[in-house]
């Protein structure tokens, strides 16, 4: 190993906890808009804390629910504020009674002094599964998933959150019980719409009526078995868009973020369709459910039995096996005045409980804050329709 080699291994391992280190590892995020309508208070506001890797200006699902959490706060009257995990130590004393919201798989970029900042602030952090015999009940499930290293668990605590949260329900908990035994608060908080942007008042833009099925996501192979399971039966009639390619027949590229709403809306059936931990564990639902449902579109899920603890069998189709999933599809390309009720039913369903919005509410209620504006999801709903 030549010296220098040596030097710069040993600055790297000294200066791993310094910003200026993450700076040199990683690009900084893209972050085009920092804030949103509401000026910054002096009483509360929201602060998003993004990786390295952030970038705003791509619509994937990393993106697309952090945004949505920030819209959220600002719909019931709380400013956003969106800053790198990179600039905590620069930024975070500047905003008044900030609420942090930050995910612990960035905590890998968190430097001691940044971390040292965060400690004084009301934070949440997003988690994974943790419970005892992961890593084997993974496998013999033949799933991709792994826990985190315990160090990483560890750091995440070291900085003492509020509450650790789960994008789950309250049944999948038991996956969660290594994060309580480790002294965490565990709560559920599944994701939900954005309906600055996910909602019905978008008009055809020219041939999404004619459109049987539709779909928008990435492929990538630990959802290719689910996709595979779910979706090759019916290629010939399903359109997919995407960031990626899907060796799909009718695979129509890139889709526009304002033409996503409107091909919800319109398309014949949607289909939801999640990793194969939601179908098996119930964890780390998707937020596509609460997109489509909320633009008032037909969703059918794949067997993940989790979504009835959301919505009834009035509001959402979610069929116990595979056999059932392709009976329902079927039955619905027959007859699609059958299943209109659905559209309705689902979308009240999201206005009344499953917005960006009430999961603000609810975060602020787990800290013991009142939401600074109470009617402020009340008027949401009558502005978008909902009938109850």
């Amino acid at each position: 190993m030549s010296m220098f080699t040596k030097m710069f291994s040993s600055i790297k391992r000294r200066s791993t906890n310094y910003p200026f280190y993450w700076k040199l590892k990683a690009k900084a995020p893209i972050i085009t808009s920092p804030s949103g309508k509401l000026p910054c208070s002096k009483t509360l506001n929201f602060v998003l804390i993004v990786g390295l890797n952030f970038d705003q200006s791509k619509p994937n699902a990393e993106t697309t629910c952090r945004i949505g959490y920030c819209r959220g706060f600002e719909q019931i009257g709380v400013p956003f504020h969106i800053i790198s995990i990179a600039e905590i130590y620069r930024k975070l004393d500047d905003i008044e009674a900030p609420v942090c919201w930050i995910s612990g798989s960035d905590y890998r970029m968190l430097s001691r002094e940044n971390a040292k900042v965060l400690k004084r602030h009301k934070h949440m952090v997003w988690v994974t599964p943790l419970f005892k015999g992961d890593t084997a009940y993974y496998e013999k499930l033949g799933l991709p998933e792994r826990p985190w290293p315990e160090h990483l668990c560890k750091k995440v605590l070291s900085t003492r959150p509020e509450f650790v949260f789960a994008a789950s329900t309250r049944s999948a908990m038991d996956f969660y019980r290594g994060w309580e035994k480790l002294g965490a608060r565990v709560v559920a908080l599944p994701l939900g719409c954005d309906v600055d942007l996910y909602h019905p008042h978008y008009s055809d833009p020219g041939n999404f009526r004619s459109i049987k099925m539709a779909l928008v996501g990435g492929y990538w192979p630990e959802k290719a078995k689910q996709f595979d399971r779910y979706l090759k039966p019916f290629e010939d009639i399903l359109t997919v868009f995407g960031y990626n390619k899907w060796p799909y027949r009718n695979y129509g590229g890139m889709l526009e973020r304002r033409l996503e709403p409107p091909l919800y809306k319109y398309a014949g059936l949607c289909p939801v369709i999640n990793e194969p931990r939601v179908e098996l564990m119930g964890t780390d639902m998707c937020e596509r459910l609460f997109k489509v449902l909320g633009c008032q579109g037909l969703a059918v899920t794949d067997c993940a039995k989790v979504y009835r603890d959301l919505f009834t069998e009035q509001e959402l189709l979610v069929p116990h096996n595979p056999k059932e999933y392709v009976e329902i599809v079927m039955d619905i390309l027959r007859n699609p005045a059958g299943y209109q009720r659905y559209r309705q039913s689902g979308f009240d369903a999201v206005l009344n409980g499953h917005t960006y919005a009430h999961r603000a509410k609810q975060v602020l209620e787990e800290l013991g804050i009142e939401s600074p504006e109470t009617d402020g999801i009340g008027s949401m709903k009558l502005f978008l329709g909902a009938s109850a």
